[in-house]
């Protein structure tokens, strides 16, 4: 019992209790929890490497290090979660612009769905150093609450 107390305080130690450092956590670790937190129990996901997804989001894969696309699995259905870690300052102003397009794209296709258009209009859009989100999903502020304890 002793050496795993001691193990357990080296552990969190190294990892700054739990915390992540800044800029170090995986677009795979940060999707894991935000996915969860979302209430996104049966989705898909697809990475923003490949230029086909990524073109799609108007995003060009060689200004990212990584980004994932989190969507809901239920037809009809407007769940959203885009992770996306640039690689440097003027990637990541081409990803927001991408992604604030991407949001008024929807917006126009949505409005006359008054569930999904709610999602929209209360999205979940920001960055922290290289890191960004967009979240559609009625659970965005707590999405934000991970996404802000993750990337710090």
């Amino acid at each position: 019992m002793k050496k795993i107390a001691i193990l357990l305080i080296i552990v969190l130690s190294l990892t700054g209790c739990g915390r992540y450092e800044s800029e170090t956590v995986s677009i795979s670790d940060l999707g894991a929890a935000v996915t969860f937190t979302a209430g996104l129990r049966e989705y898909r996901s697809e990475s923003l490497k490949n230029m086909d997804i990524a073109a799609s989001y108007g995003i060009a894969p060689g200004e990212i290090d990584e980004g994932m696309v989190y969507y809901s699995a239920k037809d009809g259905c407007i769940d959203k979660i885009i992770l996306v870690k640039s690689l440097d300052h003027d990637g990541l102003r081409n990803v927001e612009h991408a992604l604030e397009t991407h949001i008024s794209m929807l917006a126009l296709a949505y409005r006359y769905h008054d569930n999904e258009r709610a999602k929209i209009d209360n999205h979940l859009f920001k960055t922290r150093g290289l890191y960004t989100i967009l979240a559609l999903t009625d659970n965005s502020k707590k999405v934000e609450e991970v996404f802000d304890n993750m990337v710090t």
